[in-house]
């Protein structure tokens, strides 16, 4: 929603005023070309008003999504664990559109939103979901079965996808700065590291606390890399 325009010209003083700036004052010539660059100034701050709305809309698609999923995902109480440090992210503004991708690790319904949302008809979905471990295993990276390798991948695609697709230059510019932040950084990180511990626990594999916010650490790196790189639109 736009903001409401003040009337600030009724708080001007009489000392502010000068002629010469009067569209009934001074030369028509002067008078003229005052014209054309407020014409000028005018339609440049119509177009970033535009752009502003259509940046904002980026965000809400996201908002949307991520309001669906903890709505659903609200029902269980085993998510709870997954679920606080979500809400923890957003009550410090994390903008939705970083925390939605977090989602697709636990959620195979997540991730084929996302997918469809933001990849397009192209994009192929998630069919399955790996099958949990016979028995309880330890983590171990090198010796990962493929299929939770692949899934793995899979949710970083997501999370890249939803960040990176026709971003927002506003909420992009909103998150790097938040990233420099420590509160903030570590609660996005919590929220990666906790669908990680959260995901390898469903399938029967132990992964250290230790562990699953290193492997957070880095996941988020790479994610700043890719948003750091980003083209945005001036707004």
């Amino acid at each position: 929603m736009l903001p409401e325009l003040q009337n600030n010209f009724l708080y001007m003083s009489l000392d502010s005023f000068d002629i010469e700036d009067s569209p009934d004052g001074g030369a028509p010539e002067a008078a003229s070309e005052q014209h054309e660059k407020q014409r000028d100034k005018s339609s440049k701050s119509i177009a970033g008003i535009a752009r502003s709305r259509k940046d904002e809309g980026k965000g809400k698609k996201a908002a949307d999504i991520l309001f669906t999923f903890l709505v659903e995902l609200l029902k269980f109480p085993d998510y709870d664990v997954f679920i606080n440090p979500i809400f923890d992210a957003l009550k410090l503004n994390i903008p939705s559109v970083y925390l939605v991708g977090i989602l697709t690790l636990i959620s195979r319904k997540a991730s084929n939103t996302i997918r469809s949302q933001y990849g397009g008809k192209d994009m192929p979905l998630i069919s399955a979901e790996p099958p949990s471990e016979s028995t309880k295993i330890a983590f171990q990276n090198k010796t990962l079965r493929q299929d939770i390798r692949t899934r793995i991948n899979e949710w970083i695609e997501d999370m890249f996808l939803a960040t990176t697709k026709d971003p927002s230059s506003i909420l992009t510019t909103k998150f790097l700065t938040l990233l420099d932040r420590k509160n903030e950084r570590e609660a996005f990180t919590l929220c990666i590291a906790t669908a990680i511990s959260f995901f390898f626990f469903s399938k029967n594999i132990v992964i250290s606390e230790s562990e699953s916010h290193a492997f957070a650490t880095f996941i988020l790196l790479e994610l700043e890399k890719k948003i750091r790189s980003l083209s945005l639109e001036a707004i």
